[in-house]
């Protein structure tokens, strides 16, 4: 599914493990609980995507735009190369974990990206 346009796709629990979504259109597309473990989502345009409760522990992460998503109880442990993502304006809570294990809002209500 590398380059695929899933604007506005609902793919709440759906099991994406493995998947590769490279480049993916997923702008305001509908993942909570979805299975999103070691997913390829590198340049992936999740702008305003709605993953609460996601799991995307080891998802790359690389020149994804995740701007605006709503994050609030996903799963982003060990999420790999994610320091190149763009979080501006994503939202996260207290069950939020962020890629280096740390809880959302424990320090400077976001994750120390």
């Amino acid at each position: 599914m590398a380059g695929a346009n899933l604007k506005n796709a609902d793919l709440f629990g759906a099991d994406l493990r493995y998947a590769t979504l490279t480049n993916a259109i997923l702008t305001d597309a509908r993942l909570g609980h979805a299975r999103l473990y070691r997913a390829e989502l590198e340049g992936a345009n999740l702008v305003n995507a709605r993953l609460g409760d996601a799991n995307l522990t080891y998802a790359r992460l690389r020149d994804a735009n995740l701007s605006g998503a709503d994050l609030r109880g996903a799963d982003l442990t060990f999420a790999n190369r994610w320091s190149k993502a763009i979080w501006t304006n994503a939202r996260g809570d207290t069950r939020t974990i962020c890629p280096n294990g740390i809880k959302w809002a424990k320090k400077n209500n976001d994750c120390p990206f």
